[in-house]
């Protein structure tokens, strides 16, 4: 449902919503950042929830208890590591902790840097992924958005060796969802963009099947 509602406006709801009211400015431009870059984010959540629901219900089949796909990531995450971290695609999460930043971190190399190397392999991993299954695709540009949001998370922990971090304990669910987002925005969304602007409409397709589902039931 909220593939088709979002449909109509590229799946971009905010510029289009600012270009209709004549809004503009580097204000606008920040909220159409912001806006979208959480109606994407949202969008590719709910798409990936359904496809590792559909797959539980397989692995359910065969009497296995299936891993939690997502825990909440847009709106339960105050900080672009609680994003990332504790709440995004757990069993990719998993994979990356168990098989890049433990290893590095156990051999001694300082935090920072093991979170780099960590969104570096989730780079080269999008990278394949995307290369295969995305045509079209412009090879570095998942590589770009996940350097990026590493040295966010870099970022964030230099600022949580400051002040600063007792701000971001006490501040009420809400603003901190609203700075995750705003965060993550501040990175290009390479990301959304791969999914959202490619030649193969995904989500037009899905935007379209949804009605006519609902419709037959």
């Amino acid at each position: 449902a909220f593939v088709s509602a979002i449909e109509p406006f590229g799946f971009r709801p905010t510029a289009a919503v600012c270009e209709a009211c004549g809004v503009s400015g580097p204000l606008a431009a920040a909220l159409v950042r912001v806006g979208d870059n959480l109606s994407g984010t949202v969008l590719i959540y709910l798409f990936l929830s359904l496809l590792l629901t559909l797959g539980s219900i397989l692995v359910l089949a065969q009497g296995h208890d299936p891993i939690d796909g997502f825990d909440n990531p847009v709106f339960k995450s105050c900080s672009p590591r609680e994003f990332w971290g504790r709440r995004w695609n757990l069993q990719v999460n998993a994979m990356l902790k168990r098989s890049c930043y433990k290893p590095l971190a156990g051999a001694g190399l300082a935090a920072p840097l093991a979170t780099l190397a960590t969104f570096g392999a989730s780079a080269g991993f999008h990278e394949y992924q995307f290369a295969l299954s995305m045509p079209g695709y412009r090879v570095g540009t998942a590589s770009v958005f996940f350097l990026g949001q590493g040295l966010l998370l870099v970022a964030q922990s230099l600022l949580e060796a400051t002040p600063l971090r007792h701000l971001a304990s006490r501040a009420p669910l809400p603003l901190g969802v609203a700075f995750n987002i705003t965060a993550l925005s501040l990175v290009p969304d390479y990301f959304i963009c791969n999914w959202i602007d490619l030649p193969t409409p995904l989500f037009g397709a899905v935007a379209r099947l949804v009605p006519r589902i609902m419709w037959a039931a």
